[in-house]
């Protein structure tokens, strides 16, 4: 019996990183297209995870590492985090623009003229970012959550398609940043399509 389910288990383990990928598409194309209209989820979610994990770090040192303590305490502080995170949502619309905006500077920190700057050009991104999406709520969430979905959607694909030995690119005329490029207009163009698509969604839940 286990050496009939061996060869199945083999190609399960083998296609776990594509199945992630297609996980980590799918949450992209979920914030990309439904993003302004899921943000109660997203800022819930987000609490949960960000409470829970520092719950879960800080049971473990008290504990000295005991998974049973652990998991009730990334239970319990996850609990404790989605609660709060729902009780203000102001707040955490602040914190979901603004690390979404510090996430995509960080991802496209190689164009910085310096490493140094990574940081101190992410916490203004991070801050900036926030206090747009507090003042602007409708349209900022909208915009946001299309470019971090694209860019999920679109690194995800290029990731994928790795897997599978196949590595997009465009002609060779364009030089040396042809992957680059193209990476660039599949994310604004995924982004856009996004952005619009929310922004014509939220058009008929108002006349609705």
């Amino acid at each position: 019996m286990k050496e009939s389910l061996h060869p199945d288990m083999e190609m399960m383990v083998a296609q776990q990183p594509a199945l992630v990928l297609v996980g980590l598409i799918a949450c992209g194309i979920l914030c990309c297209f439904f993003g302004y209209r899921t943000t109660h989820f997203l800022i819930d979610f987000s609490g949960f995870i960000l409470f829970g994990m520092v719950a879960m770090l800080l049971t473990g040192v008290i504990t000295e590492g005991n998974l049973l303590f652990m998991g009730l305490g990334l239970v319990a502080g996850g609990l404790i985090g989605g609660l709060m995170a729902h009780g203000i949502y102001r707040l955490g619309v602040m914190v979901l623009g603004g690390g979404a905006c510090a996430l995509m500077l960080w991802h496209f920190s190689a164009s910085l003229p310096s490493e140094h700057w990574v940081l101190p050009a992410a916490l203004a991104a991070g801050i900036v970012g926030g206090l747009l999406s507090l003042l602007l709520q409708r349209f900022i969430i909208s915009l946001v959550t299309a470019a971090l979905g694209g860019l999920f959607v679109v690194h995800g694909v290029f990731l994928l398609l790795l897997q599978f030995d196949i590595e997009p690119s465009l002609p060779e005329s364009l030089g040396n940043f042809n992957n680059a490029t193209l990476f660039g207009i599949a994310w604004l163009i995924m982004s856009g399509t996004g952005f619009i698509f929310q922004l014509f969604l939220n058009k008929d839940k108002k006349e609705k």
